[in-house]
């Protein structure tokens, strides 16, 4: 990146060699969707189904400068709790004693 082009705080960070990492969370249903299908004139088209509703759900970082990746899968539901449980995950990760 050309540091004409960055921030002060990104600057100040890449200066000091501190972190900046980017946190998101995503869930992904894994049943299709289903909206269209054919049957002949007169028949009731018929599609199978399990009936569950599956979803898998992550959480996610990246660091700006090394791209280092870190995910988390989860089992059960988003709330708060479980997104501080996973920055102090990833801030064990980074964080380095006398270091920002």
């Amino acid at each position: 990146m050309d540091p004409l082009h960055l921030p002060q705080f990104k600057k100040n960070a890449k200066e000091e060699n501190a972190k900046i990492v980017y946190v998101d969370e995503a869930s992904f249903r894994q049943s299709p969707t289903l909206h269209e299908t054919w049957a002949p004139v007169s028949h009731q088209p018929s599609i199978l189904s399990t009936g569950q509703r599956n979803t898998q759900k992550i959480f996610g970082s990246v660091e700006l400068y090394s791209a280092d990746f870190l995910y988390k899968h989860r089992e059960d539901s988003f709330n708060h709790e479980t997104y501080v449980q996973f920055l102090d995950d990833i801030v064990g990760h980074y964080y380095k004693k006398g270091r920002r």
